[in-house]
């Protein structure tokens, strides 16, 4: 476990980056992990922190998934190409729902990945947010300047550099633990009001809370 807090180059609705310290407390100290198991692993802001060598971090967001490895096998690649969707020309309105649009209709996963970068920094509080047809329906922020997660995206690259990545249901993920492993589960939220779910942040899926 590491000492030294570091943050996910995503923004992300209920991160437990500022909990990080709290769950590691949780684990008995004579307890050591031979694996750390993530069925929503989202940001990954646990994953990131706890510096174990072997690590399962899944989610249902392929996008999410294909970014996380295209920032772990290249950050240096990625940063390059992300670096154009962070300048002022792409900080508007009409350029953000123009890119809004493409990610909803390219077929190409890398290209995906980088626009969900793009969409997260620049949409309204970051939400990752899909309508029942599986498109990206998130706002546009308005926010002065975007932050480029540089620092971030190196530190991720070098936290989780033997980690393995999934696309996968927490129930497939969670059949992998083994003992010694240890599995930390962030729930979905239950929403406060039928106006206030966040249980449909990836393509055609959702949480079935019941």
């Amino acid at each position: 476990m590491t000492s030294q807090l570091r943050r996910p180059y995503l923004k992300w609705p209920g991160s437990k980056t500022k909990l990080v310290g709290a769950i590691q407390a949780l684990v008995p100290p004579d307890f050591i992990p031979t694996c750390l198991i993530e069925p929503f692993a989202g940001s990954a802001a646990v994953g990131c922190n706890f510096g174990l060598q072997r690590a399962v971090l899944a989610d249902v967001n392929p996008d999410l998934i294909t970014a996380h490895r295209q920032v772990i096998a290249d950050p240096s690649g990625f940063l390059d190409s992300l670096r154009p969707l962070f300048v002022p020309s792409t900080n508007t309105a009409e350029c953000f729902m123009q890119l809004r649009e493409e990610y909803n209709s390219t077929g190409n996963p890398v290209r995906r990945a980088l626009l969900l970068v793009y969409l997260n920094r620049h949409a309204f509080n970051g939400l990752i947010r899909y309508s029942k047809l599986g498109r990206f329906n998130a706002p546009f922020g308005r926010i002065d300047k975007p932050y480029f997660p540089e620092r971030e995206i190196w530190e991720f690259s070098h936290a989780l550099k033997t980690a393995e990545f999934r696309v996968a249901d927490f129930e497939e993920t969670m059949a992998l633990a083994e003992p010694g492993d240890l599995v930390y589960c962030d729930p979905p939220y239950v929403p406060l009001s039928p106006t206030a779910s966040f249980t449909a942040y990836a393509p055609g899926e959702g949480f079935k809370l019941t």
